[in-house]
């Protein structure tokens, strides 16, 4: 082994242009060869020789570029560095050569964009922003060729070719410096600035790079957001703010305690009508790491809505920042017209950063909140919809930096007008018995013919109501009274005087129009009213128990089949007015909209007198009746004293009586309990007829009866037949009048009207043992006849223990059985007893013809 040592030129022997000078990643070789002669013994040479040889290659070394970020501001970097825009950054960029030769040698910086922009930078040595100098640390004794702007807004450095005559090499060192931009980027956002060097090989020509990153971990950006809301007002309903907000109007800070979170002015309001006030509210928080600056708002107000004092610095305008912080008109903020702009006082920005979890975040330092008051227009639509709106329309990283909002950033807040109410109760808002027009029912208790009152209240919004209409939704059993109030059909009322159920005096305009029917002639049964209203409108005093006008009607029961006893009917109502908007926020197509009744709907109940008619005979049949035997009966009518019995009046009897019996005779008229003829005429019998006599005026009250005695006596014609009967008749009208059977008053119920129903009673058969059965009558129910039972009698064949007339009868009762039945209060009611009549022997002594009672049912 041969052992030795080499020194590497400075260059190649052979010429490689630019030059021959060996550089960084050149690579450098060695030859070695053996020759030898080949010998045939240790003594004798072949005369041949052998040769071997090797080669070596070195490559020079090469280094790493370095970047760092050298001073901020003129300062060291923290060991995290974050940047802000405005802030001066100088970086470090270095090499450290090898052999101090260099073909097409070059420095790179790749600078992100937008904060740290080269565009516009004209490059010159120095210390300053978009300048160069070379650093303490350089000994590259070359000079920089040029400094220029390239592509990827990067910054080169080129230092073309150099031969340097030392052996150790030396170091490049560049700094350069810049200022953060204040474009718009992502706080809290990480970026790098890459090196990278290049350079050439001395024969190859090969580019020799390498790269290096300087990190910084974050840029601090203002992050602006905006709420725009209504916070309070003087009526209505404000919805989705939270914490405490003063009432309008009110001096100081506006909120109770602090506001952290823009969500707090995020309110709307509903119910509001003319005159009212609102306090509006816009709030701004910054969340970014970096303050904002320039920061402008504006607010802008629906038709309907203007600013207290006709300006929004006259609108009783606060700022306070969200701890409580008040600040001050012409050092943190001026008004121009609809706008706020911050001032910044003394280059601090007035929105402060607050990221998330930081202490301006947690007392609301970071957060600035405006209110002030506007006020309703006092000629607002119902149901109007209005919406105002704020807008951020400006704010920048430094002050007259780049807008952040090239596109202003817009919330909306909803203002809903009310809409007009309709109620309804019976007049006076409460139910009495003056209320219905019959003085014998109570309550809500009506008969057919009978009135009642009702008002209708409806209440407005302060401001106008277009187009309004009032729907009174009439059931069938019950009608309009067109002939009230003079025949106008309904009554306005505005004052307390006239009715009860307004709580104040109406202090507005309401002119009625015309009043229709909506579904058929008005009038007629279960046919709605609908009243056209002209002009409609209550006075902006911000009163709000004087925006009430009353229409009274009287509706009357219907004398109509389907008023039954105890059958409820509901009055309802509606009312239908014009929606400006179509509840589209500050539009303008209207359409119509209908507003259903408020609160329960009055109900009356249909209730019917019925009365019962029963007779009874009074003549002890014993074994029955002779020839030219005198019969006495009894026809009772009565009124039951039952919960569901009313007075019954104008009483009309009808009893065509048996043509069997002669010399009948009215005997005599008694009036019991609540029955009265009213001191006039009562009954009479005429022609063979049991009737009212013309012009009477009978009554029967409940619990009362009238109990009319008959007397007569047998003939002749008897004999022929085997039953004769007695039907009487009863009718009666609902409402007390003074004519009998007719409709006095107009539109009550008779016996006589299209929907009465008619019944025949009977009593039920009696018999006396022994006596002949009419054929069929065997599965009819035996009973025995009581002391007074059966009305008149059977004329029949004495058995074997024939008794005279006088003779109680085997088993007799002490009162006779009656059927009652009660009948629709279109008063009618009928009872009917029926006599047998058998044939028997003339002959006293042998069984002579008598009367028996039978009735049949």
């Amino acid at each position: 082994m041969i052992s030795y040592g080499a020194t590497i030129a400075q260059s190649y022997a052979t010429p490689h242009p630019p030059h021959s000078e060996i550089n960084e990643g050149d690579a450098v070789g060695n030859n070695a060869t053996v020759t030898g002669t080949l010998l045939v013994d240790a003594f004798n040479l072949t005369g041949f020789d052998e040769s071997d040889g090797s080669t070596t290659s070195s490559t020079i070394a090469t280094r790493q570029v370095d970047i760092q970020l050298l001073t901020v501001n003129g300062g060291s970097p923290s060991a995290t560095p974050e940047l802000h825009p405005g802030d001066v950054v100088t970086f470090r960029l270095s090499y450290d050569l090898v052999t101090g030769d260099y073909e097409a040698f070059r420095l790179l910086a790749y600078l992100p964009l937008p904060l740290l922009d080269l565009a516009g930078v004209t490059w010159s040595q120095g210390s300053g922003v978009g300048q160069w100098t070379l650093g303490p640390g350089n000994t590259n004794p070359d000079a920089v060729d040029s400094v220029s702007t390239g592509p990827g807004n990067s910054v080169i450095f080129d230092f073309g070719n150099y031969v340097n005559s030392t052996v150790n090499g030396s170091r490049v060192e560049l700094q350069f410096s810049l200022r953060v931009g204040d474009q718009p980027f992502a706080d809290q956002r990480s970026l790098d600035v890459l090196a990278q060097s290049d350079q050439q090989t001395t024969i190859a020509k090969n580019h020799l790079v390498s790269s290096d990153v300087a990190v910084i971990v974050s840029v601090a950006e203002p992050v602006l957001d905006i709420r725009h809301g209504v916070v309070s007002t003087s009526h209505g309903t404000v919805s989705g703010t939270t914490g405490t907000w003063n009432a309008p109007g009110s001096a100081g800070v506006p909120f109770q305690g602090s506001v952290t979170d823009l969500a707090a002015v995020d309110g709307n309001v509903t119910g509001i009508d003319a005159g009212d006030t609102l306090r509006l509210a816009t709030a701004i928080e910054n969340r970014g790491g970096g303050g904002a600056f320039d920061v402008r708002t504006t607010v802008t107000l629906p038709a309907g809505l203007s600013f207290v004092g006709n300006s929004l610095g006259a609108a009783n305008l606060r700022i306070y920042r969200g701890d409580g912080s008040l600040l001050v008109a012409g050092i943190d903020y001026s008004v121009s017209g609809n706008e706020i702009s911050f001032l910044d006082a003394g280059a601090i920005p007035t929105l402060a950063a607050g990221r998330a979890g930081t202490a301006a975040d947690a007392s609301g330092a970071n957060l600035v909140v405006i209110t002030y008051d506007v006020v309703v227009s006092g000629s607002i639509d119902a149901a109007r919809t209005l919406q105002s709106s704020a807008a951020l329309t400006h704010y920048a990283s430094v002050e007259g930096g780049t807008d952040f909002a090239p596109a202003d950033i817009v919330e909306i807040a909803g203002q809903q007008v009310a809409a007009p109410e309709v109620g309804k109760n019976f007049a006076g808002g409460s139910l009495d018995n003056g209320d219905s027009s019959a003085a014998h029912t109570t309550g809500s208790d009506l008969v057919v013919g009978e009135s009642m009152l009702y008002d209708i209240v409806v209440t407005l919004p302060e401001g106008n109501t277009q187009s309004l209409r009032l729907d009174d939704l009439i059931p069938p059993g019950l009608r309009l009274d067109t002939g009230f109030n003079g025949g106008l059909g309904y009554e306005l009322i505005t004052t307390t005087a006239g009715s009860a159920a307004l709580a104040a005096n109406f202090n507005g305009t309401v002119t009625p129009g015309a009043l229709a029917g909506t579904t058929g002639t008005l009038g007629n049964d279960g046919v709605g009213a609908r009243l056209t209203f002209t002009a409609t409108g209550a006075a902006a005093d911000n009163l709000v128990g004087n925006n009430s006008f009353v229409i009274r009607v009287r509706l009357v029961a219907s004398n109509v089949s389907g008023n039954q006893a105890n059958r409820a009917l509901q009055n309802n109502a509606q009312i239908t007015f014009s929606d400006p908007d179509s509840d589209t926020p500050n539009g303008a197509a209207p359409v119509d909209r209908n507003v259903a009744l408020t609160g329960g709907t009055p109900t009356v109940t249909l209730r019917e007198p019925t009365l019962q008619i029963a007779q009874t005979l009074v003549t002890d049949p014993g074994l029955g009746f002779d020839d030219g035997d005198a019969v006495e009966f009894t026809i009772t009518i009565s009124n039951g004293n039952g919960g569901n019995d009313f007075d019954a009046f104008d009483i009309s009897l009808l009893d065509t009586l048996p043509t069997e019996l002669n010399n009948l005779t009215l005997a005599g008229v008694a009036y019991q309990g609540a029955a009265s003829n009213n001191g006039g005429a009562d009954f009479e019998i005429v022609g063979g007829q049991l009737r009212t006599a013309a012009g009477a005026n009978i009554d029967i009250g409940k619990g009362g009866s009238i109990v009319l005695r008959i007397t007569g006596v047998v003939n002749a014609s008897a004999a022929a037949e085997s039953a004769f009967t007695n039907l009487a008749t009863v009718q009666w009208t609902s409402l007390d009048g003074s004519t009998a059977g007719s409709a006095d008053p107009a539109g009550e119920r008779t016996g006589v009207d299209g929907a009465q129903h008619r019944r025949a009673q009977r009593l039920p058969e009696q018999r006396t043992a022994g006596v002949r059965r009419r054929p069929g009558a065997a599965d009819l129910p035996r009973r025995r006849p009581a002391g007074h039972g059966g009305a008149l009698a059977h004329i029949g064949r004495a058995g074997a223990g024939r008794r005279g007339r006088g003779d109680p009868l085997p088993g007799a009762g002490a009162g006779a059985r009656r059927q009652q039945s009660r009948l629709p209060h279109r008063g009618h009611a009928a009872q009917r007893p029926r006599l047998h009549h058998a044939r028997c022997a003339r002959q006293r002594g042998a069984g002579r013809p008598h009367l028996a009672e039978r009735a049949e049912q």
